[in-house]
């Protein structure tokens, strides 16, 4: 149960922070909630979201650092 809750918390900031960037917020959550259950794969549910989560907060910054590069 509380890993569900935990999911849905990191879905909701990372929706909160593509917002704030002026992203698609209905898609990176989408993408973080798709991230969070294929992680099955990790033994521990509490490190598997924080993993998955990480991730897409990685991601989430890569692509904003690659889209606002000199030059583009």
């Amino acid at each position: 149960m509380l890993e569900w809750i935990m999911i849905a918390a990191m879905c909701i900031i990372l929706f909160k922070l593509a917002d704030a960037e002026e992203m698609s917020p209905w898609g990176w959550g989408a993408m973080t909630f798709v991230t969070c259950l294929a992680s099955t794969f990790i033994p521990l549910p509490f490190i598997r979201v924080g993993i998955a989560g990480g991730a897409m907060v990685a991601l989430m910054t890569a692509k904003n650092l690659y889209d606002n590069r000199p030059g583009s």
